[in-house]
């Protein structure tokens, strides 16, 4: 009993370390930026020594990386739960619902400066095809989850191939997402990256009888 209460605190107490080690790392990460970081500034800001910092940590890449994948899955859940809450709403919900996840990320990437430089930057940190391996692992599955049950519900044209619709819109918003970080008129870039992925969805729409878009 006392060695699993000894276990039990020391794996909390890296937890903790690990956590600090991250928090650290993010306010550098988005103060100066991944490569005018440091591991000694991390572990100085930390108060640990380099030793603890490769105890949880290969390299800065994986810091980074691993702050990345959290931002992804805060992502990822958000559409998991706007999937859940569409399945208990009335046919011709999924276009609302799928219009506020939408506005919801793009609007974090000009209110978040955390969310936004962690994507910004992502690209260069982590090297294209990690970063597009983490959004397709991560995001592209919460994605089609959502396609597909619109497609389910007639709101979605039933010969869509949800798949590639899903991998175009995941690619549509990263696109926008360094867009508007990149951008000196955040704001407006965000409105207009709203619009035309509005006008993707817009094409996917299923209509009914009458001829209006649901």
């Amino acid at each position: 009993m006392m060695v699993n209460m000894v276990q039990s605190r020391r794996e909390m107490y890296a937890e903790q370390t690990r956590q600090a080690l991250a928090d650290c790392a993010l306010g550098l990460f988005v103060g100066r930026g991944f490569a005018e970081t440091s591991v000694q500034d991390i572990t100085d800001a930390a108060g640990v020594s380099k030793g603890t910092f490769y105890n949880h940590f290969t390299d800065k890449q994986a810091a980074f990386s691993r702050l990345f994948r959290d931002e992804v899955v805060r992502i990822a859940t958000r559409i998991d739960s706007a999937v859940q809450a569409l399945r208990s709403m009335p046919s011709g919900h999924g276009m609302m619902v799928a219009a506020q996840v939408t506005s919801e990320f793009l609007a974090n990437s000009v209110e978040n400066e955390a969310h936004r430089e962690l994507l910004r930057q992502a690209p260069a940190v982590l090297g294209d095809r990690l970063y597009r391996q983490i959004d397709h692992e991560l995001v592209l599955p919460s994605i089609t989850a959502l396609l597909s049950a619109m497609q389910e519900r007639g709101e979605v044209k039933v010969e869509t191939q949800v798949e590639m619709a899903a991998q175009l819109l995941l690619a549509c918003l990263c696109e926008a997402t360094l867009a508007i970080a990149s951008s000196g008129h955040r704001t407006s870039t965000q409105q207009e990256a709203f619009a035309t992925v509005a006008q993707f969805f817009t094409g996917l729409l299923a209509l009914p009888a009458n001829g209006s878009h649901a």
